[in-house]
């Protein structure tokens, strides 16, 4: 029985479940460190539903990626002033001794989304003229990088301070190992 008809209590009650309203609320497609492993919004909608409380707690990064599923979408900020740049010249990206210039679209886009970790840290102008692509405008939780920590890069032990320096290259290489991620949650731009 359809209980989504008009004159149905679910009708009201469930409003935008049985499409009687939409809000523009959605889950974000890319994927994201939780608990030091890559997850997706999927995972999220997987787990059983009396962990996702603590899954989708405010702080935790499911919060401000998977929006719908963790019904989220009230800690966005200012939606209005959170927007992509539409220019197709928004950033550039330095290779070495050439530039090249990027439309926030092409950094929104799924194949692009170890450009996105790297490039959308508030060091870089790409966070915010692509603030909505970034994720610029939710809530954060203190995000930090972890002073006290150190890890192995390459045979040599470093840490999040010497990362930071470093070229976007060496951070995206080092920022795709999840130790490394956790660690370093601020320069690998795993604050959202």
């Amino acid at each position: 029985q359809n209980v989504c008809i008009e004159g149905h209590k679910a009708y009201n009650v469930c409003a935008e479940t049985c499409g009687k309203c939409v809000d523009g609320c959605a889950d974000d497609d890319r994927y994201f460190l939780y608990e030091q492993q890559w997850r997706n919004c999927g995972w999220v909608r997987d787990q059983p539903y009396l962990d996702l409380n603590a899954i989708c707690a405010l702080g935790n990064t499911p919060h401000n990626y998977c929006r719908e599923t963790c019904n989220s979408c009230d800690s966005f900020i200012d939606g209005n002033s959170c927007g992509d740049s539409i220019e197709d010249d928004a950033f550039s990206i330095s290779l070495g001794i050439s530039s090249q210039s990027h439309s926030c679209a092409w950094l929104s886009h799924s194949k692009n989304w170890f450009w996105r970790f790297a490039l959308c840290n508030e060091k870089y102008e790409t966070f915010h003229a692509c603030a909505k692509t970034c994720s610029k405008c939710f809530i954060r939780s203190s995000c930090e990088d972890d002073v006290n920590s150190s890890f192995l890069l390459n045979d040599v032990q470093r840490d999040c301070s010497w990362l930071e320096n470093e070229f976007i290259w060496t951070i995206r290489d080092a920022c795709i190992q999840p130790n490394i991620a956790e660690k370093c949650r601020k320069t690998c731009g795993g604050c959202v």
